[in-house]
């Protein structure tokens, strides 16, 4: 049986997501890729109004279990994967502390608080670029690194 097929989806931006190694998808989005990586999957882009949906889609079957030992050790693979690779999640505390005792961060927290943004970018260690400032808080890329005092 071939497992090549296409998704089409009215949801543009998952077209991005999947098809950019690059990217960085919410663990959701995260589990779904791990499903589709034994088939050939094409997602493609095709506006809601060329997009009707179907009955199943609409109307999933209720108590669908996997009816091969195959699926069944395929299910709890993802499973297992999907649990042990999501980050777990960090308090505030420990992100303080984390971020006193991480150099490169008390190289940025120097910066943000002096204004003297030039010196830091000096650093070899540091590429200002990736940090921003949000409300309170210095952000690396979209995750939250310190705060301000």
């Amino acid at each position: 049986m071939e497992k090549v097929f296409a998704v089409f989806t009215d949801h543009q931006p998952l077209v991005t997501i999947f098809s950019n190694p690059a990217s960085k998808p919410s663990a959701r989005l995260e589990r779904w890729s791990l499903r589709l990586q034994p088939y050939d999957v094409t997602i493609r882009y095709q506006p809601g109004t060329e997009n009707p949906a179907d009955y199943l889609s609409r109307h999933p079957l209720r108590d669908v279990t996997p009816n091969s030992r195959q699926e069944k050790v395929a299910e709890e693979f993802v499973n297992f994967l999907a649990e042990t690779s999501t980050p777990k999640a960090i308090n505030l505390t420990d992100l303080k502390s984390a971020t006193k005792n991480d150099a490169t961060l008390q190289a940025v927290m120097k910066a943000v608080q002096t204004g003297k943004w030039h010196e830091t970018s000096k650093d070899a260690r540091i590429n200002i670029s990736e940090f921003s400032e949000s409300k309170k808080r210095t952000v690396y890329s979209t995750r939250p690194s310190l705060e301000r005092t």
